[in-house]
C-alpha cells in the first residue's frame, strides 16, 4: 500500500518502489481516491531501502476521470505543502531494522518547501541523503512536520473513533447509492433496450425504403445509359459522315493544290526561258560591245601609227630638203622616189581605210540583224506563254 498524488484526472503520481513487483500488470493495482484508513494493517519487508530512494517516480493511469475539489499548489521554496504516507510513525529505528511498518491510519502532516542546500546542511547524520540529485526530490521542514506528527499521535484516540463513525456513515451512504445506482442502471437498461428496438424497427422501415429507392435508381440508371448508348452511337454516325465529308474536301484541296502546283511550275519554267534568253541576249550585246571596243582600239593604233608614219615621213622629207640643197640630182631623184613611195603608201592607207569601213559596216548589219532576230523570238516566246497561261486559267 503507497500514498499517490493525482497530477491529472485519470493520472496518479507514486515511489518507484510502490511499482516494482506489478508494474507490467495493470490488474495488480487498485486506486482509491480519498482512502484514508486500512482494516488490516500489513508490514512488509523491503529488501533494500536505499536502492529506491534515488528511482524516478512512477505514473499509474485510472479507468475513471477524478473530480478535483481544489487546485494544489506549486512547488516553489517556502510553500505549504502536505507530507503524507502509510508508514511506520517512528523518528528513529533500531539499527539493523529494515522492517517497513504500515499504520492503520494515512498519516499527514502541514510542513514547508526549504531549498535544496538548506536541507543539506541540516542533516548532516544523513550522508547517503545528500548524495541524492535536487530535480527527484522535494524537501520539506522536516521539524515542523515531526511536531505536527507528535499532535496527531496525541489525539490518535478521537481520531480512530471519528474515522470509524464516518466510515460507517460512509459505508452506508455508499450502500445506498450502489443500490440507487442498481436500480437506476435496470430502468436505464430497459429504456435503452426499448430504444433499441424501436431504432431496429427504424432501421428495417429505413432499410426497405432505401431498398426502393435503390431498385428505382437502377432502372432510371438503365434507361439513362439506354439513352446515353443511343446518343452516343448517334455521335459516331455523324462523326462518320462529317469524317467522310472531310476526306472528300482534303482530297478536293489536294487535287486542287497538285492542278496549281503544276501550273506554277510552269510558270516558273516559262520565266525561267526568259530569263536565259534575256541572258543570252545581254551575253550577244557584251560581246558585241567588246568587238566594237576591239575595232575602236584597232582603228585608233592604225590613226596612230600613221601619224608616226607621216612624221617620220615628213622628218625624212625635210632631211631629203637639206640633202637636195647639197646634192641636186640625188635631191630630185630621191624626192621622185618619195612621191612615188608616198602616192603608194597613201593608196595603201586608203585602201585599209575602205576595207575598215566596209567590216564595220557588215559587222553593224549583222548585228541589226542578229538583234531583230531575238526580238522576233522573244515576241513569240511571250506569245506561246500567254496562250498556255491563258489555257491553265481555262
Amino acid at each position: 500500500m503507497c500514498g499517490g498524488s493525482i497530477v491529472h484526472p485519470s493520472l496518479v503520481l507514486t515511489a518507484a518502489a510502490c511499482l516494482m513487483y506489478s508494474a507490467n500488470e495493470a490488474k495488480q493495482l487498485y486506486v482509491i481516491a480519498g482512502y484514508r484508513k486500512t482494516e488490516t494493517p500489513i508490514d512488509f519487508y523491503d529488501s533494500d531501502y536505499l536502492k529506491y530512494c534515488s528511482y524516478r517516480p512512477n505514473l499509474i493511469q485510472t479507468n475513471y476521470v477524478v473530480k478535483f475539489t481544489k487546485r494544489l499548489p506549486d512547488d516553489d521554496v517556502g510553500h505549504d505543502v502536505v507530507v503524507y504516507g502509510w508508514g511506520h510513525a517512528a523518528y528513529y529505528r533500531p539499527d539493523g531494522d529494515l522492517t517497513d511498518y504500515n499504520e492503520e491510519f494515512l498519516k499527514y502532516a502541514s510542513s514547508t518547501i526549504v531549498n535544496g542546500d538548506k536541507c543539506m546542511s541540516l542533516i548532516p547524520e544523513y550522508p547517503y541523503i545528500r548524495a541524492l540529485q535536487h530535480r527527484q526530490h522535494i524537501c520539506t521542514a522536516v521539524e515542523k512536520a515531526r511536531r505536527s506528527f507528535i499532535v496527531e499521535k496525541a489525539s490518535r484516540s478521537f481520531l480512530v473513533e471519528k474515522a470509524r463513525r464516518s466510515f460507517l456513515v460512509e459505508k452506508a451512504r455508499r450502500s445506498f447509492l450502489v443500490e440507487k445506482a442498481r436500480r437506476s442502471f435496470i430502468v436505464e437498461k430497459a429504456r435503452r433496450s426499448f430504444l433499441v428496438e424501436k431504432a431496429r424497427r427504424s432501421f428495417l422501415v429505413e432499410k426497405a425504403r432505401r431498398s426502393f429507392l435503390v431498385e428505382k435508381a437502377r432502372r432510371l440508371f438503365l434507361v439513362e445509359k439506354a439513352r446515353r448508348s443511343f446518343l452516343v452511337d448517334k455521335a459516331r454516325r455523324s462523326f462518320l459522315v462529317y469524317k467522310a465529308r472531310r476526306s472528300f474536301l482534303v482530297e478536293k484541296a489536294r487535287r486542287s493544290f497538285l492542278v496549281e502546283k503544276a501550273g506554277r511550275s510552269f510558270l516558273f519554267e516559262k520565266a525561267r526561258r526568259l530569263f536565259l534568253v534575256e541572258k543570252a541576249g545581254r551575253s550577244f550585246l557584251v560581246e558585241k560591245a567588246r568587238r566594237s571596243f576591239l575595232v575602236d582600239k584597232a582603228r585608233r593604233s592604225f590613226l596612230v601609227d600613221k601619224a608616226r608614219r607621216s612624221f617620220l615621213v615628213e622628218k625624212a622629207r625635210r632631211s631629203f630638203l637639206v640633202e637636195k640643197a647639197g646634192r641636186s640630182f640625188l635631191f630630185e631623184k630621191a624626192g621622185r622616189s618619195f612621191l612615188v613611195e608616198k602616192a603608194r603608201r597613201s593608196f595603201l592607207v586608203d585602201k585599209a581605210r575602205r576595207s575598215l569601213l566596209v567590216d564595220k559596216a557588215r559587222r553593224s548589219f549583222l548585228v541589226d540583224k542578229a538583234r531583230r532576230s531575238f526580238l522576233v523570238d522573244k515576241a513569240r516566246r511571250s506569245f506561246l506563254v500567254e496562250k498556255a497561261g491563258n489555257h491553265s486559267s481555262s
